[in-house]
Order: structure tokens, then C-alpha cells, then sequence
């Protein structure tokens, strides 16, 4: 099943600011695996915040960017310590800008080290036994000079 349908199919995003914090108060950003058809809108928003003429233009784009990949965040609180609930048109009421940035390139990168580790979830088990044969004692170049 590709992996776009799978129930699942999401990842967390841990912004360059929290990581250090505990895991149990980090606040992450939860995003999905965006399909092909996704893929073209998505590009379509970079370019055109690469070719925008002004700051606001490029907010404007990343914000959609990060519209279409957030699906949820956990530990997200307010100044005092209450909840924020998630609400992805709301993510620039809680980001700066260099946060917002990091969160679009996340959602771009589609965060390859959890795809990889999806996809050998998936992975059915197959025999990972040797299969070739070794070469012990088999002539070579160093022991049969030609």
C-alpha cells in the first residue's frame, strides 16, 4: 500500500529550538506524507516563494506550505502553560519566522530519516541470510598471477 494511505502515515517534527528539551514537554509538530498531486502544489508554493518580491509574499507561501503538511502538534502551550489546540491555520500565531522556515523545509524534506524507518516497518521479513557465496580460498590475482 502506498505509503500516503497508510492510517499512519505521519511524522514528527521536533523544531532546531526544542530539541533539547524534555521529551515529555518537546513540542512537536505532527505532519503527513503528502502525495504527488500534493507534490505540485507544493512546488508551486516554493517557486513562487523563491521568486517572491517581498518578505510578506514569502510568509504568505510558507504558511500554505506548512498548511498542507501540519496535521497536528503536541505540547504546544501558551506563555502561561495552557494548551494551544491545534488549529494548522493558526501555525502563524505561534512561529517565528526562522521557525516557520525550518517547518516548511521539514514538510519539503518530508523528514527522510522517518520515511526510511516507515518504509522498513512495512518492509515484510524476508530470509537475510547470506547470499552469495564467500570466496575463502578461491584463486585470485594475488595467490594465481597470470
Amino acid at each position: 500500500m502506498p505509503l500516503t494511505l497508510e492510517p499512519n502515515a505521519t511524522y514528527e517534527y521536533i523544531l532546531e529550538t526544542d530539541r533539547k528539551k524534555p521529551e515529555n514537554e518537546r513540542p512537536a509538530f505532527i505532519c503527513r506524507l503528502l502525495p504527488g498531486c500534493e507534490w505540485r502544489k507544493l512546488a508551486k508554493l516554493t517557486d513562487a516563494h523563491d521568486e517572491a518580491k517581498s518578505v510578506a509574499e514569502k510568509l504568505d507561501t510558507c504558511y500554505a506550505a506548512i498548511e498542507m503538511g501540519l496535521v497536528d502538534w503536541k505540547n504546544m502551550v501558551t506563555t502561561d502553560g495552557a494548551p494551544i489546540p491545534f488549529d494548522g491555520k493558526k501555525a502563524d500565531e505561534i512561529l517565528t519566522m526562522a521557525e516557520s522556515l525550518d517547518l516548511m523545509q521539514a514538510i519539503l524534506d518530508q523528514n527522510k530519516t522517518e520515511l526510511d524507518k516507515k518504509k522498513s516497518e512495512l518492509q515484510s521479513d524476508s530470509n537475510t541470510g547470506q547470499s552469495v557465496m564467500d570466496a575463502q580460498d578461491k584463486p585470485n590475482a594475488k595467490t594465481n598471477p597470470a
